[in-house]
């Protein structure tokens, strides 16, 4: 079994350095890397969806999607009930991974506290009718979701069509889970235009005046408040006072949220720092097939990646979930806070940390943005 040290060039199993496996690559090799179908139009209710979305691999990850949320919400998996709406460590992490050569499948990754850490647990899921009806009923009351939770652009995607289109995904393809321990992550942070906006290149939050940079800021925003500043990683900040430094200039936290894992902090004259234009946060759907994003670390510089996964609430947004993203573990100490931005110009995360040293799904975690642009209550 390798230990990482005893292969400092890089080695065939993945676990050594230089850690360039990801969570895809661990997916195909439990499952295989044969791509999935096109659930797009695999019932009249998919159909029916395709027919609102437009796009048949969009549609496809979606239908997915809400079979996942029906299988988590059932009353035998008890996952629900333990995940709630907090961030307690004893609490499941749960992942939907798109993985696959071709189109792709979506299945589903499960962190969860309970399973010895030796122990791995994997296979495809059977489910009833009823189970599923039952599951979406228990998911949907779990979240609070109502008609008024659908995005605009699903304006005419009825909530109690969704778990029959998760049976057409049952019926149509065998969907696959892993489910292990959770792996250790390492925090990725070191102890006149309209905005939002991104700064062209990476800025440092450090806690102390000219000091070491703790965290990189994320966007320039506004707030409900009308005050000015940028926003950054809450655990690179936590419990260091209300004053920070911006790129050597005094700010003061003025709002944080500890479940999204952010601050604002107020900066005098964030025109101070060059910045460019972008189109807020990705709001109403999931990021797309392997998405090609991109971020500005203070510690990794401009780097290109590209999206895994995504947790399985989404697109749905709820106040007091803790939801994210996940990327190849492409983020190092210094980078927390860092903007995550798609090739439109949308914000899709902001890094949280990534997996620790030998890591059996290595990858980097991001806030989903739109969360933390409400938890911060941004414009």
């Amino acid at each position: 079994m390798c230990n990482g040290w005893n292969h400092p060039d890089g080695c065939e199993c993945g676990f050594g350095p230089p850690y360039d496996r990801d969570v895809p690559e661990f997916f195909d090799q439990r499952v295989g890397s044969e791509g999935g179908k096109d659930l797009s139009a695999i019932g009249p209710q998919s159909e029916r969806l395709g027919s609102i979305v437009g796009d048949d691999r969009l549609t496809t990850q979606l239908v997915s999607t809400f079979l996942w949320q029906s299988y988590i919400g059932r009353p035998a998996t008890e996952l629900i009930g333990r995940i709630g709406k907090g961030s307690s460590p004893e609490a499941p992490i749960v992942y939907i991974v798109r993985h696959g050569t071709g189109q792709p499948r979506h299945d589903l990754l499960i962190f969860d506290p309970q399973i010895p850490p030796d122990q791995v647990e994997q296979g495809y899921v059977d489910v009833t009718s009823a189970d599923l009806r039952a599951g979406w009923r228990d998911f949907r009351k779990a979240y609070g979701l109502t008609e008024s939770s659908v995005p605009p652009w699903l304006h005419k995607l009825a909530l109690q069509d969704i778990p029959e289109i998760a049976l057409e995904a049952m019926s149509a393809q065998r969907h696959f889970f892993i489910a292990m321990h959770p792996p250790k992550v390492v925090w990725t942070s070191s102890t006149a235009q309209t905005f939002p906006r991104i700064p062209t290149s990476a800025v440092s939050v450090s806690i102390k005046l000219n000091g070491k940079g703790v965290s990189t800021a994320g966007v320039v925003s506004i707030d409900d408040k009308g005050r000015k500043g940028v926003t950054t990683a809450l655990h690179a900040v936590a419990n260091k006072g209300k004053e920070v430094f911006v790129k050597g200039t005094q700010g003061n936290i003025r709002s944080k949220d500890s479940t999204t894992d952010s601050c604002f902090i107020e900066i005098e004259d964030p025109d101070l720092l060059p910045c460019a234009t972008c189109l807020g946060p990705l709001t109403g759907v999931t990021p797309g097939r392997g998405e090609d994003v991109w971020f500005d670390g203070t510690a990794s510089g401009v780097t290109h990646t590209h999206v895994d996964g995504w947790t399985h609430e989404l697109p749905w947004t709820v106040p007091g979930v803790q939801s994210r993203i996940i990327t190849p573990p492409v983020t190092q100490g210094g980078d927390s806070g860092a903007a995550l931005v798609n090739k439109n110009g949308n914000v899709v995360g902001f890094a949280f940390y990534r997996t620790g040293f030998n890591s059996k799904s290595p990858h980097s975690a991001w806030m989903w943005a739109e969360s933390v642009f409400e938890a911060l209550r941004l414009k």
